[in-house]
């Protein structure tokens, strides 16, 4: 995956930005500059084995990560662009990269 980069914007907003446009859009829209709903992300992701509970999904105010047992899929609320699937093992890593910056 390629390198993200985090920075505040003028009112102070944690922003993303990178080759990854549903990644930094997630970050940004879902995570937020919240610690905790960032860290309960990070609690899924870690768990091998919660992609058999359906009902363990990640809802955020945009997206839905839907965890399979490798892969993850961001899914957009609200346009038409095609989800991402990334690895768990990455979109864990750069969440936890957003939560060491929001913090």
């Amino acid at each position: 995956m390629p390198p993200l980069e985090f920075y505040r914007d003028p009112q102070g907003a944690p922003r993303a930005r990178g080759d990854d446009k549903r990644l930094c859009r997630f970050l940004e829209t879902d995570l937020q500059g919240s610690v905790e709903v960032t860290q309960s992300l990070l609690q899924l992701l870690s768990n091998p084995a919660i992609h058999l509970d359906r009902d363990r999904d990640f809802h955020g105010n945009a997206h839905t990560v839907s965890l399979g047992a490798t892969m993850a899929t961001i899914e957009c609320h609200f346009d038409d662009g095609p989800d991402r699937r990334v690895s768990r093992s990455e979109l864990q890593r750069a969440v936890a990269a957003w939560l060491e910056f929001i913090r």
